[in-house]
């Protein structure tokens, strides 16, 4: 198996099985389908693709409920590429992508409706590069690549398709942006500088998170140091920060971020040892890198062996499924609860999200909301700094909006009465450490309990270019002037997420960490969990005068905040609505207790890849990946708005926006470093 995608309640996966001929066998493409990721169904027939020797090399979601496959066709000595399209995952239509010539080594990627399928073709001796693309998946059209292009180029590109826009690497990091899959423009690369040469650079994975293009790889080819870039608008890019994952991982220092995918705000990368010196070991160390900012800083959170060599990771049903080869060889399909302690493939439990409704509690009917067209109104934002930002994040506290820019050398903090007008507040000297070297980032703002604020996040040493973070939180009595906090004993982490409820605090982040505050903020201890192991706590909500904390796909509740009760598998970004808690994981859930789960019915959310949640108590949002806006009141009935939150305007095109919801105000920012935008609509009669 060489790749898997996930459409709604199934997940399919990519590859080839060994069929008899005469007195050998053959390799043929095939398609397995499951709904769980541990039974699967191979639902192709040994001649669908082809009654040659062929295999399936990659395949991705049409975006509308079908799939498309790439895939290798042998005759004799001669090898073609090939694409096909399903509506099902059973039955496959071959496409001719261009009637003159035969493109080799097709990749594709979709978005907004378009596919583009990138290659090359021979023409008089040369090779060179083309993009096609369709909105049909039948007619296609060509499209130039401009700029001077390697002759002694081959091997497949990399392509990544969403908002934004496609973006194409060739394994030496040239790059292609187009905003519409039609019309390419040639980047130029990053000139040498003291973040390292952008011309070393061997790409491996690339990805499309929330506007930004992610890079992973590593640098100077094989045995070199792993390596990520990012662009916030497929023209220019910069050199993430990334752990390197010492020998005490097994990889000695010749591990990569191979394969990629994004869980809520977070971004996940398994690497492998790939030079060996010999035989491979006896199982594959595996690394794990975390991102929380969209690609810009990886650090190594794991190594584990569960077997495989990875080549394909998914998100399914809040869990994260990676498919590989053994060592032994074959394929086997194995999967990773909370990315760290891996295993083999195991029947869910019985709190998996159920299809079926199980209230525990009668509700009452909740505000109304209005009806007809999202009419979006243009707030007032204070001139840009001198240093942009490179992202932001907002919260409604108190009974204010308030939105952290994150910058190079620390937190820009700005407040709103009412998400009308924005004014700046505070700026990095209230929160960075006194060293020249501590750099202060917030991940979360929440109330104090005593009329105050309280962030959390980490100070790491991005001045010093490292990538070292230590848990630490502040206190403000005004959001003006900010105290840090004291934490016992200090701990190796970043803060994700903070909650106020029964007179406690509680704030949680990565490497296991969960801290409580019993003096609104002033001070932190760390407390013990028992139950399945998580590598990062994600979030924390207040819920029934206690917490709910949940990781990549499990969930505690405490009702104090300093002793916790493991509450299963659960979806991903809870808040709550309506007296019950909703959250997301390639659809909608509800739940009255935070440990069965109820998936949402009558909506198409399902069938899309679920993108972000949130709500103020009494109205909660969700926004897809395709940049669909469903709005509720009470968590089990939802309505599309028909509406966008990116609202495109010049200078804004692939900026990624925040958003967050106070007394029925919907509140979004839109930054691309350069200009910043902020708009407000009412979501309550």
């Amino acid at each position: 198996m060489r790749a898997v995608v996930p459409i709604g309640d199934r997940l399919f996966a990519f590859g080839d099985v060994n069929v008899a001929v005469g007195v050998g066998t053959d390799q043929r493409a095939a398609v397995w389908s499951s709904t769980d990721a541990v039974t699967w169904n191979l639902i192709t027939k040994p001649a669908t693709f082809s009654t040659d020797p062929s295999y399936a090399v990659s395949a991705t979601a049409d975006g509308r409920g079908g799939l498309y496959m790439i895939g290798t066709i042998t005759t004799a000595n001669t090898s073609t590429d090939a694409l096909w399209h399903s509506p099902d995952g059973v039955s496959w239509t071959r496409i001719t992508v261009d009637q003159s010539q035969v493109p080799m080594f097709l990749t594709i990627a979709t978005a907004g409706g378009t596919a583009v399928v990138t290659g090359q073709v021979t023409e008089l001796q040369q090779a060179r590069r083309y993009a096609w693309y369709s909105t049909d998946g039948l007619t296609w059209t060509q499209a130039a690549l401009p700029g001077d292009q390697n002759p002694a180029w081959s091997g497949p590109s990399l392509i990544g398709g969403g908002a934004g826009g496609f973006e194409m690497l060739s394994p030496t990091a040239e790059a292609w942006h187009s905003d519409d899959g039609r019309t390419w423009i040639k980047v130029e690369p990053p000139s040498p500088g003291p973040a390292g040469d952008y011309r070393a650079f061997s790409p491996t994975s690339l990805l499309v998170s929330d506007g930004t293009f992610v890079a992973t790889g590593r640098d100077g080819g094989d045995g070199g140091p792993p390596s990520a870039w990012t662009s916030a608008d497929g023209r220019t890019w910069s050199r993430s920060t990334i752990d390197e994952p010492s020998p005490a991982f097994g990889c000695e220092a010749a591990c990569e971020p191979a394969v990629v995918t994004q869980v809520g705000s977070v971004l996940v990368a398994l690497g492998y040892r790939t030079e060996d010196r010999g035989a491979l070991p006896a199982s594959a160390p595996v690394v794990t890198w975390l991102s929380t900012d969209a690609g810009r800083t990886w650090r190594v959170q794991s190594a584990g062996s569960p077997g495989v060599l990875p080549s394909a990771l998914a998100l399914f049903h809040s869990e994260l499924v990676v498919i590989g080869e053994q060592l032994n060889g074959g394929a086997v399909v194995r999967s990773a609860l909370g990315a760290i302690t891996w295993q083999a493939a195991e029947p869910p439990s019985s709190s998996q999200p159920s299809s079926q409704p199980t209230p525990s509690t009668t509700f009452s009917p909740g505000p109304s909301l209005k009806t007809g067209p999202i009419t979006f109104r243009q707030a007032k934002v204070p001139k840009a700094s001198a240093q942009p930002w490179s992202s932001n994040s907002m919260w409604y506290v108190n009974g204010r909006f308030y939105s952290v820019f994150s910058r190079a050398h620390g937190p820009l903090l700005w407040e709103s009465n009412d998400g009308t007008t924005w004014r700046q507040i505070a700026d990095e000297t209230q929160f960075n450490g006194k060293g020249a070297q501590d750099c202060a980032s917030i991940q979360a703002l929440a109330q104090d309990g005593n009329g105050g604020l309280v962030a959390v996040g980490g100070m790491d040493g991005d001045c010093a270019d490292t990538v070292t973070s230590t848990a630490t939180a502040w206190q403000s009595s005004d959001g003006v002037t900010w105290h840090r906090a004291t934490i016992q004993p200090s701990q190796t982490s970043l803060l994700l997420s903070v909650a106020y409820a029964g007179g406690s605090l509680v704030a949680v982040g990565t490497n296991r960490v969960v801290l409580h505050s019993p003096d609104h903020g002033k001070s932190w201890q760390l407390t013990s969990l028992s139950g399945p192991p998580s590598p990062d706590f994600l979030a924390v909500v207040p819920w029934q005068d206690g917490f709910i904390a949940n990781d990549l796909g499990h969930a505690w509740r405490s009702s104090d905040g300093l002793a916790w009760v493991p509450l299963g598998t659960a979806p991903l970004g809870q808040v709550t609505v309506g007296g019950v808690l909703v959250a997301g994981a390639n659809g909608l859930y509800w739940s009255g207790d935070g440990a069965g789960w109820t998936a949402v019915t009558g909506t198409t959310v399902d069938s899309y890849d679920w993108g972000a949640i949130d709500g103020d108590g009494s109205v909660a949002i969700a926004l897809t990946l395709q940049d669909e806006m469903w709005i509720t009141t009470d968590g089990m009935t939802w309505r599309d708005t028909g509406a966008k939150l990116i609202i495109t305007k010049s200078g804004e095109h692939g900026a990624t926006p925040s958003f967050c919801i106070g007394a029925g105000r919907l509140v979004t920012i839109i930054s691309d470093g350069n200009q910043t935008r902020s708009y407000y609509v009412d979501l309550l009669k």
